[in-house]
């Protein structure tokens, strides 16, 4: 297969997507009944179609929904995706997950995870665009929103560890040929201009115009 010339990706927190589990039907965030869920399901893919169609993005990032939920919505729509799951071990989280095209040379790499924080702090999901020509990560993070006393702390460690995975990314013990580059993306949950970005994250707003695409594309 040809080198593609673009990876286009998106980004939606799909909010309390679950699938029905009878046992939890009474709890908050879970469908009531089968008839729910499917109601949820139907929004959601009638709103990938009506942006995408047919043509879906190479990275779909997802965040705010079930194992079960996720792997639904991948038979039904994205039978050309694989699914990468932050927390493929738990089936109630609301987690974040990641379909990738096959044979885009995209593939999953282990979640990275802040330290010393609770379990409720979501792993950030990893995958990698692999070819002779590029090397790209692709981040997808949901931070700690605000209603815990703990939250702001938490997304703090979330911001070191994602600065010490890209750092280590981008400066690799040994000199590497194939460009690389992080692209991160999510649900932050913190302002654009709070201190987190520059002073943890080591980050900065910057403007940035991108060239068109080449020849020889990734």
């Amino acid at each position: 297969m040809a080198t593609p010339r673009e990876l286009r990706f998106c980004w939606w927190n799909v909010q309390d997507f679950a699938h029905f589990d009878a046992n939890r039907s009474a709890m908050a965030r879970w469908p009531t009944s089968v008839a729910q869920y499917e109601e949820k399901r139907r929004r959601v893919e009638a709103a990938f179609d009506g942006m995408f169609g047919t043509d879906m993005p190479d990275v779909i990032g997802l965040c705010e929904i079930t194992k079960a939920a996720a792997e639904d919505l991948q038979r039904r729509r994205f039978p050309d995706h694989d699914l990468v799951l932050g927390e493929p071990d738990d089936p109630y989280a609301f987690q974040v997950a990641m379909l990738i095209r096959g044979k885009r040379s995209l593939s999953p790499r282990p979640a990275w995870v802040a330290n010393d924080v609770s379990d409720r702090t979501r792993p950030m999901c990893v995958v990698q665009y692999l070819t002779r020509k590029a090397h790209i990560l692709f981040v997808a993070c949901h931070w700690p929103a605000f209603n815990e006393e703990t939250s702001e702390e938490a997304r703090r460690r979330c911001a070191d560890r994602l600065r010490g995975g890209v750092f280590d990314f981008l400066h690799p013990p040994r000199l590497v040929a194939t460009p690389r580059s992080v692209l991160v993306f999510g649900d932050f949950n913190t302002e654009p201009h709070d201190d987190m970005f520059g002073v943890t994250l080591y980050s900065s707003r910057v403007t940035v115009h991108a060239p068109c695409g080449g020849s020889d594309g990734f």
